[in-house]
């Protein structure tokens, strides 16, 4: 890890948005295995269709951007 205090701040904030990022998609996969709805998280959300999508399949979105690559 660096010392200076800048990329220590850097690093830090990106952990927290790692963390924060992982937190609302279990939260997320939670109330969507409890049968809301997805329409029901966009709107309490305020996400759009898309990235709720994202948030609770991360691995379709990551086998289209494969599939993409390969093309």
């Amino acid at each position: 890890m660096s010392t200076h205090p800048i990329t220590r701040a850097v690093e830090k904030y990106n952990r927290t948005i790692e963390q924060a990022e992982k937190e609302r998609t279990r939260a997320f996969q939670e109330v969507a295995n409890s049968g809301t709805p997805q329409t029901e998280i966009i709107e309490k959300s305020g996400y759009s269709r898309e990235t709720v999508r994202r948030i609770l399949k991360p691995e379709v979105v990551e086998a289209q951007k494969a599939r993409r690559r390969k093309t």
